[in-house]
């Protein structure tokens, strides 16, 4: 799956993806940092990955870095209408659809699994 980091914290390495499903939010954290190498993710990056759903909390693993700040677009858009309506407008209105301009990635996504783990 491909995604989009929203936020990040270097310090604590977590961070929260958009993904292209357009589902809940995914939490990227320890354990699952291994695959990247160099600095952490920042907002705007987009990456690649692996979905593990426990509990209903969807967590990232297998990531990889494709393109750094590119994502951006979607990042100010998602601030700039927190600004314009907060959180009282924004919980009363129809959810719109953001497409992620995926030529910027190119053909990336043909490798990327998806992997579901039951409640057990």
């Amino acid at each position: 799956m491909i995604g989009v980091i929203l936020w990040s914290d270097p310090g604590k390495q977590t961070a929260v993806v958009w993904c292209e499903d357009q589902g809940n939010l995914a939490y990227l954290s320890q354990p699952h940092l291994a695959d990247l190498s160099g600095s952490f993710v920042d907002a705007g990056d987009v990456i690649e990955f692996d979905m593990i759903t426990e509990r209903s909390k969807r967590e990232i693993e297998n990531v990889r870095l494709l393109a750094q700040a590119s994502g951006m677009p979607l990042v100010n858009t998602l601030r700039q209408t927190a600004r314009q309506d907060g959180p009282s407008a924004a919980s009363s209105r129809m959810a719109q659809i953001i497409p992620l301009p995926l030529n910027t990635v190119g053909a990336a996504n043909s490798g990327a699994s998806h992997r579901l783990q039951r409640q057990g």
